[in-house]
């Protein structure tokens, strides 16, 4: 019994307490050269950051990384790297804040059950996070219907495996176990998404 309960004590430590020590960078499919990353402060909302699309640049590589971490109530939210800024949905846009409300609004499902496929959508109730481009040839980021297009699909890259690789920065968690704590992740917050829909769609 006493051996039970220290393995349940471990997984969850393995999955829940450590996450945090899990950063990734999250690339766009159709513009892979470009990631999710905190902008500048909010000019409406002093205590608020701008959540944006931008060039993947080695340099900036903090302000380009996050820790996925599921919400008190299963939902994905999107921390940076000091934990300081949470992501939160206003009038279908996503902002940086420091608010600790549980108001993300976000869910995450993976495109496939295939552990090879590492893609998955960022959702706002049934629209997806996509990646755009204006006129002017500018990218941003809007929730628009899901269509299964490679601009509304993202991939979470770890932050250790880059600036080990590019950097010569020793990982101080083995990348193996921490690809296995964020694929943990992203199949719970899934989970839940998938559970979601399909008691929304029994309803319709």
């Amino acid at each position: 019994m006493l051996s039970i309960f220290l393995n349940l004590i471990r997984c969850k430590f393995r999955y829940h307490v450590t996450l945090d020590e899990h950063p990734v960078i999250i690339v766009n499919h159709e513009y892979t050269n470009h990631v999710l990353s905190i902008g500048r402060p909010d000019l409406v909302k002093p205590n608020g950051r701008e959540f944006k699309l931008s060039e993947f640049d080695l340099l900036n590589i903090n302000n380009q990384s996050f820790i996925i971490h599921r919400g008190t109530k299963h939902n994905a939210v999107f921390k940076n790297i000091d934990k300081k800024y949470r992501t939160m949905v206003e009038n279908k846009t996503i902002v940086m804040t420091t608010d600790k409300t549980d108001k993300s609004k976000l869910s995450i499902r993976k495109v496939s059950d295939n552990p090879k496929n590492k893609s998955f959508e960022i959702l706002h109730y049934n629209e997806c996070l996509t990646a755009r481009k204006s006129k002017m040839g500018t990218l941003f980021i809007q929730f628009t219907p899901c269509n299964n297009l490679k601009s509304q699909r993202w991939e979470a890259v770890l932050k250790s495996k880059i600036t080990s690789k590019y950097l010569k920065i020793e990982p101080k968690i083995k990348i193996s176990k921490s690809e296995a704590a964020i694929e943990h992740v992203l199949e719970e917050l899934t989970k839940y998404t998938n559970s979601i829909y399909y008691t929304y769609n029994k309803k319709k």
